[in-house]
């Protein structure tokens, strides 16, 4: 970039390596691939901001689970995605193992960039008919930080 576009804001780097250690463009190039935008839309919707692949799976039924892990797993190395487990305390026999939540970093990124509006992508996951099942799983509680 050079001075005359930083003085007039023609170019904006969206590197974040230095303090957050995603690269910006790897992120944002990820991010807005549909194939890897639906997963990231999902969990940004979700209301507790983490969703359990049970529940991945649920809101994109044209995907097999190995493509869904495939798409989890290049979103965490990507540093987008992070895996959080279980609470141990979750006396359900059948809840999920772990969950999967936006990193921080990504997150913050989304928002200077305008992406992943959350208000806007909890409406649309609301919207969504769920059997009772997935809003068990929806209920039960993530782990906290």
């Amino acid at each position: 970039m050079t001075a005359g576009e930083r003085e007039h804001g023609e170019t904006r780097s969206v590197s974040m390596e230095a303090d957050g250690g995603l690269d910006g463009e790897e992120v944002l190039s990820l991010a807005t691939k549909k194939e890897h935008a639906d997963i990231i839309a999902d969990i940004v919707g979700h209301p507790a901001g983490a969703s359990s692949f049970e529940e991945l799976a649920y809101t994109n039924p044209a995907l097999d689970q190995e493509t869904i892990r495939q798409r989890l797993s290049v979103l965490a190395e990507a540093g987008i995605v992070n895996e959080r487990p279980r609470e141990q305390e979750v006396q359900c026999s059948d809840a999920p193992e772990k969950w999967f939540e936006v990193t921080d970093t990504a997150r913050e990124l989304f928002d200077n960039e305008g992406l992943f509006p959350t208000a806007a992508w909890h409406r649309e996951y609301q919207s969504i008919t769920k059997t009772d099942r997935i809003k068990e799983v929806e209920q039960l509680p993530r782990t906290s930080e």
